[in-house]
């Protein structure tokens, strides 16, 4: 409504301008129109808000439509009591420590569920991001297939590709690459997907300036915000953390730190403490949870397989 009003404010001042009326005038006229506008009052009442929560709680048990979605991992749900839809979660790690094979498996799983998720995959090719979901997937069906698979390639591995590809290209999943995030907004906003993965936030256009990271993370949390969808943004960690004595990730391990801490409702951060030794042993610390509770999950990673599983389930 107030988009039509300026745009008719406008095409008047562009005639008023055009006319002969003087300059003081004219330009009188103009902030007479703007100031016409009426201002919507944006304060509510404790009242209203508690209505519309009601509201959304009524439609949905009456439609059966879930407010959050689990992850797939027992502890960690339990501990975040699912990720509520419209929020930014923040997984961070350092380089070629696991994101995207977290996230993947996290794709996998929601795709299972019918959930469909769009994929902003900036760092590597799209055969590779499958080659990924395909390892995982093989292992979840006890299929054996590997890394070394993609090097010497034999016809078991063909078979093998083929037979989880009969499984995966049902996944409700659109891959793109794109590192504008006002471009990532909008393909968002038309996209029918209830989740968005960005991946990652140190390869957008200037996020080697803290002013664009800060722009970066601010309109994510607000597409989340304003259209419910959930934006799972990963994130590397800077070299900060190297020099203290803690090792555990922190918030503040990120690059542009403080406005990941402020815009995310949830930050979950992997580390491997002893990698040299188990470089298998993962521990997912949940460093901030707007909605649930902070606390630290054990994970094995298979690197071969691309595929994470709590240490309580591990075989």
């Amino acid at each position: 409504h107030i988009k039509n009003q300026l745009r008719e404010i406008l095409h008047s001042s562009q005639d008023s301008i055009l006319s002969s009326i003087p300059a003081d005038e004219c330009i009188k006229e103009i902030i007479d129109n703007i100031l016409s506008i009426p201002v919507v009052n944006s304060v509510k009442s404790m009242e209203e808000i508690g209505r519309s929560c009601l509201e959304k709680l009524a439609h949905s048990l009456e439609s059966g439509e879930v407010m959050s979605i689990d992850t797939g991992f027992k502890k960690l749900d339990s501990l975040l009591c699912g990720i509520p839809y419209g929020s930014l979660v923040v997984v961070g790690a350092d380089s070629g420590f696991g994101k995207t094979a977290f996230a993947l498996n996290l794709v996998r799983y929601w795709c299972e569920l019918g959930i469909p998720v769009l994929y902003n995959n900036l760092e590597m090719n799209s055969e590779d991001l499958f080659k990924r979901l395909a390892l995982a997937k093989s292992y979840q069906k006890n299929v054996i297939l590997s890394n070394y698979d993609f090097k010497d390639i034999t016809e078991k591995t063909l078979e093998t590709v083929g037979a989880i590809h009969s499984i995966t290209k049902e996944y409700p999943i659109g891959v793109f690459k794109d590192s504008c995030v006002h471009s990532i907004c909008q393909k968002a906003k038309q996209s029918s997907a209830q989740v968005v993965i960005v991946d990652h936030l140190h390869l957008l256009d200037g996020a080697h300036r803290y002013e664009d990271l800060v722009k970066a993370t601010r309109t994510l949390q607000q597409l989340a915000d304003s259209t419910g969808k959930i934006v799972v943004l990963l994130a590397q960690y800077n070299r900060s953390k190297y020099g203290r004595e803690n090792k555990d990730p922190q918030p503040s391990d990120f690059r542009g730190s403080g406005t990941i801490e402020q815009d995310a409702a949830i930050i979950l951060q992997m580390n491997c403490p002893d990698y040299e030794n188990s470089p298998e042993d993962y521990i997912l610390h949940i460093t901030k949870a707007r909605h649930s509770s902070k606390g630290t999950v054990p994970f094995k990673f298979n690197r071969s397989k691309q595929f994470f599983e709590e240490a309580s389930n591990a075989l």
